[in-house]
């Protein structure tokens, strides 16, 4: 009984400094980020790791003035990557409806050619996408960093998954009731996997606004970059010989707003995804 209880403690101790670790491995950079935009690039030269002497907005300022083409770009990343999160998860779950629900010639092997693509780093396709998109004449416009992110066959994988579990019953008596195929995806489908496409949201969304390669290559022009692409650019700036450390960290509090947002609102249906995954599990 003693030694159960001291390996139970033994036990405990190394998951709680385990745990411990990781929070400072992950919320430390967040934490520095955040308080080095409150001091000014001058002090960042000379205090870079510890609480400002003088609390200030000055690299706020700095990023809507003297760098205000960086809001510009932070609305390009809005609506590029709103766009594609919803078109792609409109377009993902319907396609895992149609290869969860419905039975059509060819549906497992095409679904599992689809789960082949992933073995296909992205990076391979790059120069093919490029040549596409170049003779549509779409490379420097927001329709060329949207296209391409928005099919994605994971999403379609995590929500035929979770759609397997909705009782095909359900589908029968909204067909009893008259419901078409759409109604019935509307008024059943979506409210009963809507755990699963709030997560998928989130990644979606988090995935299209820290995508960097690809608007790199296709965004060249100012006024259709991303901030994801225009925010590096200002380690090679300086004000009065002074690196731009501080505006730099103001920016890059001012990219991860968003997603702390998108996590916000959608808070609740992950949880519920979580707390239904474990309980199937």
């Amino acid at each position: 009984m003693e030694r159960n209880l001291l390996k139970n403690k033994i036990e405990y101790g190394i998951g709680m400094i385990c745990f411990i670790l990781v929070c400072i491995l992950v919320l430390a950079p967040m934490l520095l980020m955040v308080v080095n935009s409150f001091k000014s690039n001058s002090e960042m030269l000379r205090n870079d790791s510890g609480l400002p002497e003088v609390w200030t907005l000055e690299s706020y300022k700095s990023l809507f003035t003297t760098y205000s083409s960086l809001v510009k770009h932070f609305y390009n990343s809005i609506i590029i990557s709103i766009i594609s999160t919803i078109c792609g998860t409109f377009i993902c779950t319907l396609a895992a409806y149609a290869f969860a629900k419905y039975k059509f010639r060819g549906r497992e092997s095409i679904f599992y050619v689809l789960l082949a693509t992933l073995m296909i780093p992205s990076e391979v396709i790059i120069p093919g996408q490029y040549l596409f998109f170049a003779k549509l004449k779409l490379i420097n416009t927001l329709a060329v960093q949207i296209l391409p992110t928005i099919p994605a066959v994971v999403g379609v994988y995590m929500i035929r998954q979770y759609m397997l579990g909705i009782p095909t019953s359900l589908i029968e008596s909204a067909k009893i009731d008259g419901a078409g195929h759409m109604r019935t995806f509307v008024t059943i489908i979506i409210p009963s996997a809507k755990p699963i496409i709030s997560s998928y949201m989130i990644l979606h969304f988090l995935d299209v606004w820290q995508n960097y390669t690809w608007p790199l290559l296709v965004a060249t022009k100012q006024n259709i970059m991303p901030i994801m692409v225009s925010l590096p650019t200002l380690v090679d700036s300086v004000i009065g010989f002074v690196p731009v450390w501080g505006t730099i960290m103001a920016g890059s509090v001012l990219c991860s707003i968003p997603l702390i947002i998108v996590f916000l609102l959608n808070q609740k249906a992950v949880m519920e995804s979580v707390i239904l995954g474990s309980i199937k599990g």
